[in-house]
């Protein structure tokens, strides 16, 4: 990790995968990341802050996901204050090139919270949008596939409330 100003994260590195009952290593992978943070706002490009990063309940998001597709790249803006989170992401999980045989593969998604009227500290309740949509397709390539664009949204409320309570512990060696 090298910072060259205190606004400005570069990190470089590998990824290296070995499962365990496995003698091999099932993937080696480069990782770099440029990282521009200024207040409660963050802009990267490059590996994403992923997985279980974004928050995204399950049936947006399997949570096994994290073993098999561990490395997310692309492009991400976060945003945290005390009026609203935001996670918006674009991960280019496999590039194509004209005249290809494969299709390019991007993942892109929003997760937001949005407090509702006026909130305290101990009680919260908050307006929640998380949305996915995946492209495979691509122009110009030697596939016969069909360009498919599937799109997933979940919304509600979400309300939180912080109970005060006094822990009590004893030490049974003292009794």
């Amino acid at each position: 990790v090298y910072y060259p100003t205190k606004r400005i994260r570069i990190e470089a590195g590998a990824f290296v995968r070995k499962d365990f009952g496995n003698p091999d290593y099932t993937q080696i992978a480069p990782i770099f990341s440029f990282r521009y943070q200024k207040d409660s706002t963050s802009i990267t490009v490059g590996n994403l802050e992923g997985n279980v990063q974004h928050q995204l309940i399950e049936p947006l998001y399997a949570f096994e996901r994290l073993l098999t597709n561990h490395l997310e790249n692309g492009f991400q803006f976060k945003h945290q204050k005390r009026r609203i989170r935001l996670d918006a992401w674009v991960d280019w999980q496999q590039a194509t090139y004209p005249q290809a045989a494969k299709q390019e593969f991007i993942w892109a998604g929003i997760n937001t919270e949005i407090p509702l009227l006026k909130t305290t500290k101990k009680n919260k309740l908050l307006a929640c949008l998380q949305a996915t949509t995946f492209h495979n397709g691509g122009q110009d390539l030697n596939v016969n596939l069909p360009a498919t664009n599937s799109f997933q949204l979940a919304g509600g409320l979400k309300y939180t409330r912080q109970k005060c309570c006094l822990l009590y512990t004893s030490d049974a060696a003292d009794e």
